[in-house]
């Protein structure tokens, strides 16, 4: 019996001192907004990057974290405007060396959201960040049967494409370079609806 209070006891502590610091967290927080690009370090004094963005439901956002130094092997974490967590990530599967982090979301409601920096496996150094989003009013719908071209000039904006789904249904997506080798990466996500 006295295990399960001193248990309990130590639990509620935790959870005090976790809202007695909430504040002081939030007060640390770095504000982003969409094509925000900053420097950060990850160390033993601070072991954390905070940084917080104002999203609307259905923007599509990226946000990636390259190690600067290559000591530091970054890890991202999203939270909900409720502090719930979306996604976590410890590598760009786009990236060639491991030493960054990306997540690509569209965001289920409107509010503040909260990105988490660390060091996956305690290692420490120096990152970029870098947060980029647009509204769900930037995406192409791409219709059963047609065909879509996208501009890969070094002018073009990133590009987003929707395909309406039925999940009755088997779709095919096809994606071909043109010319022929010219070498291009896609990210195709389901969406929460279904």
């Amino acid at each position: 019996m006295t295990r399960i209070r001193l248990a309990a006891a130590t639990l509620l502590l935790v959870l005090l001192s976790c809202f007695a610091l909430a504040p002081a967290i939030n007060a640390q927080a770095t504000s982003l907004v969409y094509g925000d690009a900053l420097t950060g370090s990850i160390s033993a004094q601070t072991p954390l990057g905070l940084y917080t963005f104002t999203g609307a439901a259905d923007d599509h956002v990226t946000i990636r974290v390259i190690g600067i130094t290559p000591e530091l092997n970054p890890a991202i974490s999203l939270l909900s405007p409720a502090q719930q967590q979306l996604m976590a990530n410890d590598d760009d599967p786009f990236s060639p060396d491991g030493l960054d982090a990306r997540i690509t979301v569209r965001l289920p409601t409107d509010g503040i959201y909260t990105i988490l920096v660390s060091g996956s496996g305690a290692s420490l150094g120096e990152y970029l960040i870098t947060l980029d989003g647009r509204s769900s009013d930037g995406v192409n719908a791409i219709l059963p049967g047609i065909t879509a071209v996208a501009d890969f000039s070094a002018s073009a904006e990133p590009q987003f494409y929707a395909i309406p789904g039925d999940p009755a249904a088997t779709q095919m997506l096809r994606l071909a370079p043109d010319p022929l080798g010219f070498g291009f990466a896609a990210e195709v996500r389901r969406s929460r609806r279904w």
